[in-house]
């Protein structure tokens, strides 16, 4: 049985991963466009931020998980869940290639200061990325996903807007749908005791086979869950507009990470 993050009637099991989860919280009402735009300015500051930016985003980051009112396992665990991906990352970056043509006499020749300073900045910038997607996620639901894409591309010529926005939201959903199947995998596969098996091909083909099957089975029944609805295309769909305070606030976010990167040293 899950255990439940929180408690009362907005309970969500700890599995969960890149959900919705519904709150009555100003960050869940906000307009997704605004939310959208926001993470889109954060995550490309990200990309060249020093320290002192990536400490000031983190605390943004802390305020708005608490503001939405979501549990704080869920970055907890997303981290933990991304764990082997970001050590391996951190090993690759932090080691230093050059001393291994002969063997490295100490730990900080193989692994210099400098070397794993940057290692560790970078580990901290994927991590916001990850856990800001997480954020915006967990606080929009897939019908105001599908708003917002339709209202960006809906101005561009010759592009299908309307199918590409319900693609976009319907690949939130199934990709986070996949994470809990793949969770469902692996620990039926620990209750059978296939994770013991000391042929790694043979883990990895009791895992990934289950989970394609599974994928393709959701994908069937999403186009037939379309198909019963009777979608199209050509059916207008009524966007409303961006509000403008909200609006402003993305200027203004702008303006800000635009001043944080002119304050570098």
């Amino acid at each position: 049985m899950l255990r439940p993050f929180g408690k009362g009637p907005h309970a969500v099991a700890v599995r969960l991963a890149l959900h919705y989860i519904p709150r009555s919280s100003a960050v869940h009402r906000w307009d997704a466009r605004t939310k959208l735009f926001g993470i889109a300015l954060v995550t490309g500051a990200l990309l060249w931020a020093e320290p002192m930016v990536l400490a000031v985003v983190t605390g943004w980051l802390a305020a708005l998980f608490a503001a939405a009112r979501l549990p704080w396992r869920l970055p907890l665990r997303t981290i933990r869940a991304w764990a082997p991906f970001l050590v391996l990352l951190f090993s690759v970056q932090a080691v230093s290639w050059e001393a291994f043509p002969k063997l490295p006499q100490s730990l900080p020749e193989a692994f210099p200061p400098d070397s794993v300073a940057a290692a560790a900045v970078s580990l901290w910038r994927i991590a916001l990325m990850i856990l800001w997607a997480v954020l915006f996620t967990a606080t929009t639901n897939t019908a105001a996903v599908q708003r917002a894409v339709l209202w960006v591309l809906r101005p561009v010529p010759f592009v299908p807007a309307r199918r590409i926005a319900v693609m976009a939201g319907l690949s939130v959903h199934l990709f986070a749908t996949l994470l809990d199947d793949l969770e469902e995998i692996r620990t039926a596969c620990r209750a059978r005791l296939g994770d013991r098996s000391k042929n790694p091909y043979r883990r990895m083909k009791i895992v990934i086979l289950p989970l394609f099957r599974k994928a393709l089975n959701r994908a069937e029944s999403m186009a037939l869950a379309l198909a019963a609805r009777g979608y199209r295309d050509d059916v207008p769909v009524e966007v409303p507009p961006w509000p403008r305070a909200e609006m402003l606030s993305c200027l203004m976010l702008l303006g800000l990470l635009a001043a944080l990167h002119g304050a570098r040293p």
